[in-house]
This record gives C-alpha cells, structure tokens and sequence, in this order.
C-alpha cells in the first residue's frame, strides 16, 4: 500500500506540472493590455513650424550682372516673404 500512495503522488505532481507548464506555453504569446487598430487615421492641426525650400537663378556671360541679378531677386523675394 505504502509503494502505491508514493506512486500515486508522484504521478498527481507530474499531471499538474503539465498542465501548469503547458498553460505558460500556450499563454506565453498574449500580451495583456495591448490594443490593435487597423486603419486610417487623419488629423488636420496647425503648425507652428514651416520649412519652404526655393531656387532661382541667372544667366549671363558677364558674371557681375548675373550676380547683382541674383542679389536683386534675393530682396524682391525676401520684401515678398516679409
């Protein structure tokens, strides 16, 4: 009788060490908490930052009168900005 108690408990702590460890396995991939949205999303808002990229440019085969072109288009388009 003794020998079949010890057999029986050992044979009870393997069954709920399985299941204890294979619910761990099967639960090891849930994150808790978590929220998944699939979608589009859009927002209008107002920035306080803008950044605007320009070019111009002159031609001229004397390059004092291509440079002072360039100065006079820099402060028509800075009194514009302004």
């Amino acid at each position: 009788m003794k020998s079949n108690f010890s057999a029986l408990a050992f044979s009870i702590a393997i069954v709920v060490s399985a299941i204890i460890i294979g619910g761990s396995y099967l639960k090891r991939s849930i994150t808790p908490g978590t929220i998944e949205v699939t979608g589009l999303g859009k927002k209008d808002f107002v920035s306080d930052l803008i950044v605007w990229e320009g070019e111009y440019s002159k031609s001229s085969t004397n390059l004092q009168q291509a440079y002072s072109g360039l100065e006079s288009d820099k402060k028509t388009v800075r009194d514009y900005l302004k």
